[in-house]
């Protein structure tokens, strides 16, 4: 009875682990730099994981808002498959911003990386890491 109730318990800690990481999504890496110290704006360098074969083109969406709404939404792209960095220049510092990398295989789309960014300006226009 009790090695029931261990091998369930194994399967359901397995099948949880399993759907909790499915829907999962890569960020990217992004490096923000500004041309002075408090500038205006700011220019964010991504880069993420190439996408699996079977890849189409891909784009960077950036948004103010998490949903992505239309209107509020900038695309940028698009980008062959190979390729995994972009740079986007002139954001208004002092702004969060949400991204996903878009990636096509045949008709369907599939984020490959998403996240978030602050575009703080550093002291004297050092680079800064954003957390993806």
């Amino acid at each position: 009875m009790l090695g029931r109730i261990g091998f369930l318990g194994v399967v359901g800690l397995g099948l949880f682990v399993y759907m909790s990481s499915a829907g999962a999504k890569a960020s990217a890496r992004v490096t923000i730099t500004c041309e002075a110290p408090a500038s205006a704006t700011a220019t964010a360098d991504f880069s993420w994981r190439g996408p699996k074969s079977g890849a189409g083109e891909s784009w960077l969406d950036l948004s103010v808002a998490p949903g992505f709404p239309a209107g509020w939404t900038q695309a940028h792209g698009p980008f062959a498959a190979a390729d995994t960095k972009a740079t986007v220049e002139g954001l208004p510092a002092g702004i969060r911003f949400y991204y996903r990398v878009n990636t096509r295989y045949g008709e369907t789309w599939r984020a490959t990386a998403s996240g978030s960014l602050q575009t703080t300006c550093p002291a004297q226009g050092a680079p800064a890491a954003a957390a993806g």
